[in-house]
């Protein structure tokens, strides 16, 4: 019997900054060598995105990193870098 491998999928967040209500950082997806950006609101947990062209199939991508921003500016650990990985 052969089990499938399971895929690994990671983004990559850099300059992580929060200004009073906005977190935000600049996003690396996957093997990417071009920046996207993620804003995010804290009241509303509203976000603007971008990704690098011919990413646009890293939009689950996004999500994870929007939901690593909430939670560090909710435990108030805010850091210049994170890597993400699932599967």
């Amino acid at each position: 019997m052969i089990i499938p491998r399971k895929e690994n999928l990671v983004i990559r967040l850099e300059n992580i900054v929060r200004n009073s209500d906005v977190i935000q950082c600049k996003i690396l997806p996957e093997d990417s060598k071009e920046y996207g950006e993620l804003k995010v609101n804290l009241s509303t947990e509203s976000f603007e995105y971008t990704l690098p062209k011919g990413y646009d199939w890293c939009e689950s991508h996004v999500y994870h990193a929007k939901c690593a921003l909430i939670e560090m500016a909710k435990s108030n650990t805010i850091v210049n870098e994170k890597t993400i990985i699932w599967y």
